[in-house]
């Protein structure tokens, strides 16, 4: 017989959710409650380095804590890499701009390429084959030397004297743990962060959500044909063609905002989009293969929610299956309002949705906090990791340029749980300024500098927090990457500045728009 395998004791526990919804529907009420009795779950891995995530920024983290000599382990609920932009068809790369980011997003950037698995480039966005993307990210994980698992999820934190040493995953076999020096949770949820009582941050107001799917049999000719003769077809702020960089209509994405925000509002309230309970906010985009369009559609809820609603439409079960359901039901009605309202679309057929819904709203709180007043200022930190690069991202036509800003390395570890990490959309940033770090280059770099430096505090025998961050610096710049604005050429830095300043000029000519 061999020896009793590792395994750890998992103590007794009430399972209890008190959160109740407004709407009061059966089975909001948990206040019943069972007893777990205790179990011994056996460890599955012990590590240097956890990634909890795939997406994005998961692959940029377990890239940069592999190839800087650590052990790595990347979990993953779903049975790919890429999350949103694999599964989710959001398969673009918005500011992809080669001479801001470096590192693993040009390393991606040129095999997709090497591959022809870019099919569509304008000014700054860049779409890609999402099939491709998935192969692709696994054989770099792969080759990395990166330990994959995958259709398993993260269900609570592993945490002693304030310091994380692991997870617990469910999986077919039943619950397991996972234990790990550094864990970086890329879960865009925070659900690492949230099971190990990690302080996090909710916005205020109300928030958007976005589903994306891919229609064929589009007669390209004839929807080109009409947005050239009838720009009603595109909508605000998107009209301007003469923004520095190319942002804003059919320069930037040439099917921005098919048929119009205004055109799906007089198509609610005439009854031809039957199925509306939000005001409708949508784009599309070209797809790989002929006739195929992807369309991206964001939901933004009429009333606005407090943050403890956040906190339910995020973790509640019930409540997350409402909103897929409602998101898929609005997907339809939108694409059967398409076949009838706008040219080109009459041989339409739906191809594929996503398979998770976009809902961002969290981000979790680390030694320092970026706020609005920096990214619009662009500023620069002496611990900078990293450069945000996207705009300001907001539904219903408030949308802003912003400046390059720098990314601290304080904002990528937990103020309060010792050895979590973070990287994507919910690093340490206050709700405005998150939007500016979403998009997957930027999620992609983050990544890479947390897995970076995860790895420089293993090899150090230091905490996440006590990394040296001018090694870590000099480590990113020899990847390739580009740790601050001061890497970046002066032209580079006046063009961004140039296109910030014609936009703001623009908003103040706009009423009714909110500029921070």
């Amino acid at each position: 017989m061999g020896s009793r395998p590792n395994r750890l004791r998992w103590a007794a526990t009430q399972c209890q959710l008190t959160r109740t919804t407004k709407s009061g529907k059966a089975g909001t009420d948990l206040s019943k409650t069972v007893t777990i009795p205790a179990q011994e779950i056996p460890v599955r891995y012990e590590t240097d380095v956890l990634v909890v995530g795939g997406g994005s920024a998961g692959v940029g983290a377990a890239l940069g804590a592999a190839r800087n000599g650590a052990e790595t382990v990347l979990i993953e609920q779903r049975n790919h890499l890429g999350g949103l932009a694999t599964g989710g068809h959001v398969s673009v790369y918005m500011n992809s701009n080669p001479q801001v980011h470096g590192g693993v997003y040009n390393e991606i950037v040129d095999r997709l390429t090497r591959r022809d698995a870019i099919y569509e480039r304008t000014h700054q966005a860049m779409d890609y084959d999402s099939e491709e993307y998935k192969w692709l990210l696994q054989n770099m994980l792969v080759e990395a030397g990166v330990k994959l698992l995958l259709r398993v999820r993260c269900v609570e934190s592993l945490v002693e004297d304030g310091a994380i040493t692991g997870v617990v995953i469910d999986t077919l076999a039943g619950k397991m743990a996972i234990k790990a020096k550094i864990v970086i949770d890329c879960t865009r949820v925070s659900a690492v962060a949230q099971a190990a009582g990690a302080k996090l941050m909710w916005p205020e107001g109300a928030q958007a959500a976005l589903v994306q799917y891919v229609l064929r049999n589009i007669d390209y000719g004839r929807l080109i044909a009409v947005m050239r003769e009838d720009d009603d077809f595109i909508d605000e702020p998107w009209k301007h063609t003469v923004a520095p960089r190319g942002h804003g209509g059919m320069g930037f994405w040439q099917w921005a905002f098919l048929g119009g925000q205004e055109r799906l509002r007089r198509a609610r309230e005439a009854g031809l989009l039957t199925f509306t309970k939000h005001e409708i906010y949508h784009f599309g985009m070209l797809d790989s293969g002929p006739g195929r369009i992807r369309m991206l559609p964001w939901l933004s809820p009429d009333n606005p929610l407090d943050p403890v609603d956040f906190k339910i439409q995020q973790y509640d079960p019930q409540a997350v299956s409402d909103l897929e359901l409602e998101m898929r039901e609005h997907c339809w009605a939108e694409f059967e309002y398409l076949k009838e309202a706008v040219p080109g679309f009459k041989a339409a057929a739906m191809d594929a949705t996503a398979d998770e819904v976009g809902f961002f709203a969290t981000r979790i709180i680390g030694d320092y906090i970026t706020p609005v007043q920096d990214m619009f200022a662009g500023a620069d930190y002496d611990d900078s990791v990293e450069i945000a690069s996207w705009i300001l991202d907001v539904p219903n036509g408030k949308r802003f340029d912003t400046t390059l800003h720098d990314i601290p390395y304080r904002s990528l570890y937990s103020v309060n749980i010792e050895n979590l990490m973070m990287a994507g959309y919910h690093i340490s940033c206050d709700p405005p300024t998150s939007a500016t770090v979403a998009d997957q280059p930027t999620c992609i770099s983050t990544g890479q500098a947390a897995g970076t430096a995860a790895a420089l505090a293993v090899s150090s025998g230091v905490t996440a927090r006590q990394v040296d961050v001018n090694r870590l610096q000099e480590l990113l710049l020899a990847q390739g990457s580009k740790p601050g604005r001061r890497y970046l050429a002066p032209e580079i830095l006046k063009e961004y500045a140039d296109e910030a300043a014609w936009m703001r000029e623009e908003m103040k000519h706009r009423p009714n728009e909110r500029l921070y």
